[in-house]
């Protein structure tokens, strides 16, 4: 290690000599692979707050020091691994466990340290859990570490700052695209060496869908948007491809309007399955409000977030969400609203048959939410293949306390501009089973 250099000027001084042997003690703690973090951390906080560190000098540029992030960061070898880890942890003690600075030295530092990345605004609860689980030494360094990492990867945030438009409120994570003149709504089709041309109304939209203006030129991003009815200020982000899967597997707005107006009376409402928001943006369009979204697709989950910023918004598999931790979150809700996947059944897809496709169980996880939160009513969107196994679903909303009945609609004849075709499973709660 470096030898300490003193200030000349100041030899003799008491405050320096001071310093020098204080900083010479931390050295060697540190050097020898000391323990006791705490102890170490007690000189560390009289060097930093009484400024010790002015009174050495930095070999490199031969001047002192002016801060004590850069003193330890030059002299101590260990400093991101254990000087400042070593402070992180006692300050979380300090903070959370007073009673515990001078006793707790048993406790791997490291662990307190992972503890203090969590946001506790965000994330109270599962600090506090997982705090006692440190603390009762009842969790190891590697499941901390991938417990945090999964609540942290849950948390949406987005910059719109950091990614790179590309049409009116679409945003690429990626590289950009070229960007073409907006033409109306008049298209040519080609699928299967078919051409197709439509005026106003257009063929069920899929992420594989290739529209062309007469001209020639592909829509837009926002142009495909248009066909599922969604505003033209609704964001979208991800990659082109990304973006477009996202359009292409949403909730027709219009639809999502029509049926909810028909069959909601609540105001209060969770996304399950939420894509990048289609569903809710026809909730909102009838004054209800969304207060938590789940889907396992995190370009999905950064779009609704930005849709609709005071929703709790949760990128996760579904099935390993904890009902009972957001319950307590987001408190009582009036209905559910789900866009399960649809896959298993959509005859554009793979259709093996119910039992051969995970993703065709997808329902019971809405039926695990019913049954903790038993909200007045629940609506489920899917594609018309859904029908052949009306009866197996229905029987396990039954299970759940529920009356279902079931609604097919075109989305040409409630004024959506295509020929699109879904399912809506809406169940009621049978009040007197509670």
């Amino acid at each position: 290690m470096q030898q300490v250099a003193v200030a000349e000027n100041n030899i003799g001084n008491f405050e320096e000599v001071e310093a020098v042997k204080l900083i010479d003690k931390v050295k060697e703690q540190i050097k020898s692979h000391n323990s006791r973090f705490y102890e170490i951390v007690e000189s560390l906080e009289i060097i930093r707050d009484k400024k010790y560190y002015k009174f050495v000098k930095n070999s490199k540029t031969k001047n002192y020091f002016s801060n004590f992030d850069e003193f330890c960061q030059f002299y101590y070898e260990l400093s991101r691994s254990a000087v400042f880890n070593y402070l992180q942890a006692l300050n979380y003690v300090k903070k959370y466990h007073p009673e515990h600075v001078h006793t707790c030295e048993p406790i791997e530092h490291r662990k307190i340290n992972l503890l203090a990345t969590i946001d506790n605004d965000k994330f109270q609860e599962e600090r506090i859990e997982l705090d006692k689980k440190v603390f009762d030494e009842k969790i190891s360094f590697r499941d901390l570490e991938e417990e945090i990492k999964s609540l942290k990867e849950k948390s949406v945030e987005l910059d719109l700052k950091k990614v790179q438009p590309y049409d009116e409120n679409i945003f690429y994570l990626g590289d950009t695209y070229e960007e073409y003149e907006d033409e109306k709504i008049s298209h040519i089709e080609i699928y299967k060496d078919k051409v197709k041309i439509h005026d106003e109304n257009f063929s069920t939209l899929t992420t594989q869908s290739l529209l062309f203006h007469r001209t020639g030129k592909e829509f837009s991003l926002r142009d495909y948007a248009r066909v599922q009815d969604f505003p033209d200020d609704f964001k979208f982000v991800g990659n082109y491809s990304e973006i477009k899967n996202q359009i292409g597997n949403a909730v027709d707005v219009k639809m999502a309007q029509f049926i909810i107006n028909k069959h909601v009376k609540g105001q209060i409402h969770i996304d399950l399955f939420c894509g990048s928001g289609g569903f809710s943006e026809g909730a909102r369009l009838n004054n209800k409000k969304c207060v938590y979204a789940v889907d396992k697709n995190k370009f999905a989950g950064y779009s609704f977030k930005l849709n609709f910023p005071e929703t709790l918004v949760e990128i996760n598999d579904i099935k390993k969400v904890d009902i009972n931790s957001l319950k307590k979150k987001i408190g009582k809700i009036d209905f559910i609203l789900a866009g399960c996947p649809c896959q298993g059944f959509s005859i554009a897809g793979n259709k093996f048959g119910f039992e051969c496709d995970e993703r065709n169980f997808l329902y019971l996880e809405l039926v695990r939410f019913l049954k903790e939160f038993k909200p007045a009513q629940f609506i489920m969107e899917n594609v018309p293949p859904i029908l052949e196994y009306k009866s197996r679903i229905i029987r396990g909303f039954n299970e759940a306390g529920y009356k279902v009945s079931v609604e097919k609609i075109n989305g040409l004849e409630i004024g959506s501009k295509q020929k699109r075709i879904r399912v809506f499973f809406i169940g009621e709660l049978k009040w007197y089973l509670f």
